[in-house]
């Protein structure tokens, strides 16, 4: 394996520990049971842990989506991109380590400092994968992807594994947090020692480039709305996404709060969890080539409505781990189908918009799901919350109902 695409992959093994300690297990839990007990007093009210956590996520993803245009537009104006992904990774370890500092009652200094290290995470991502085009060719531009999503899973699923080690040896739940500080700086350092980047043409002005983000996001959009079953993909992954990266990030805090799991139960299952997607993308992938991309996607729709229901009524932990093993099997299968979709529906020469106009698609709608439960959370409780996810998967199914599935990629 070559040094610069070695160092590449290791920053995705780096930064996923930020995905499943800090988003998906440990801390968005001790956000809501610690830092949070008893509710937060905003404005004359009280609002409840899970509340806040849903405006905080929905905030910082905002703020990456926000952001995006013009961190595309850096990409592609010959600005240095090792640069920007320096600082960003600076600013996503040093603030997920500072959360280690967050005790009970700092919900606004661990909200600051939350944030932060998402858009760290988030930006990071942008110039990271952008660096795709620099170190593959189109022959083996997909095993080397492949090859950092491999490289993410591992990572993210061993300091998770670290962590339950850690936890069980005695160590303090926020330690965790200095732990995910710690793995992303030093194993995010080689691919700033190694990774060569291209020189490039710059273009003259920071003004620009936010004119300049803005007005290639337009442009992309109006072109897809000239193809329609593209657009109306589209569209619905925007909203069927709302739910999915919700139950993500909300998985563990439901069973925390409803059923009393402990974190290093939780780390279990979600190791579990894990597990049982990598088979769930290889299952419904078998299901797509064989009969329907869109008819595989529907299915997990389907299963994904059956879990809202069934999570508003479970009252034990085994029920829970049962949950969470067909989650697993539907989040893997959702998102390897969808994208597999999207590249029947994509146009050749168009790839590389119309990829990115999904990936900033699954931002904005990383934005909004996690308010919309929050609020509910807040006026009514946590299991309707979770119940009201249904309705982001049945009108995202509603809208896939329409759209046409080409046998063959278009020309």
């Amino acid at each position: 394996m070559k040094r610069d695409v070695f160092s590449w992959a290791l920053y995705d093994f780096a930064n996923s520990a930020f995905a499943t300690t800090i988003l998906a297990v440990i801390f968005n839990v001790y956000f809501v049971m610690e830092i949070c007990k008893g509710g937060v007093p905003i404005m004359g009210r009280l609002v409840p842990g899970e509340a806040l956590w849903g405006y905080v996520l929905g905030v910082s993803m905002l703020a990456v989506f926000v952001l995006a245009p013009v961190l595309g537009a850096v990409s592609d104006a010959g600005v240095p991109k090792k640069k920007f992904l320096a600082v960003f990774w600076c600013l996503g370890w040093v603030f997920s380590a500072l959360l280690f500092f967050c005790r009970q009652g700092d919900w606004l200094s661990a909200s600051i400092f939350f944030i932060l290290a998402n858009i760290g995470f988030g930006c990071g991502n942008s110039f990271y994968n952008s660096f795709l085009t620099d170190i593959s060719t189109p022959a083996n531009a997909g095993r080397i992807s492949g090859l950092g999503w491999a490289f993410g899973y591992v990572g993210g699923g061993l300091l998770l594994a670290v962590n339950l080690l850690m936890l069980k040896q005695g160590f303090s739940v926020s330690s965790t947090f200095l732990s995910v500080g710690v793995w992303w700086a030093l194993f995010g350092i080689p691919i700033f020692l190694y990774l060569r980047e291209p020189v490039r043409a710059r273009v003259s002005s920071s003004g620009s480039l936010l004119k300049k983000g803005f007005h290639d996001l337009s442009e992309t959009f109006q072109k897809i709305k000239q193809y329609r079953e593209t657009f109306k993909f589209l569209a619905a992954y925007l909203i069927y996404n709302d739910g999915i990266e919700t139950v993500i990030v909300m998985a563990s805090i439901f069973g925390a709060r409803e059923l009393g799991f402990s974190t290093t139960q939780l780390i279990g299952c979600f190791l579990m969890i894990q597990g049982v997607a990598f088979v769930g993308s290889l299952v419904f992938g078998q299901v797509a080539d064989r009969f329907s991309h869109k008819k595989a996607i529907a299915t997990t729709l389907f299963i994904y409505i059956g879990i809202c229901f069934w999570a508003v009524g479970i009252k034990t932990q085994q029920q829970f781990w049962i949950l969470g093993a067909v989650v697993g099997l539907v989040l893997g299968g959702s998102q390897a189908a969808s994208r597999s979709l999207l590249s029947l529906l994509t146009p050749p020469e168009h790839s590389a918009q119309f990829f990115g106009f999904f990936a900033l698609t699954g931002k904005l709608s990383s934005s909004i799901g996690p308010v919309v439960f929050g609020l509910i959370a807040q006026m009514f409780h946590l299991r309707l919350a979770v119940l009201s996810l249904a309705v982001f998967f049945a009108v995202g199914l509603s809208i896939l109902y329409f759209v046409k599935e080409p046998e063959t990629a278009p020309a």
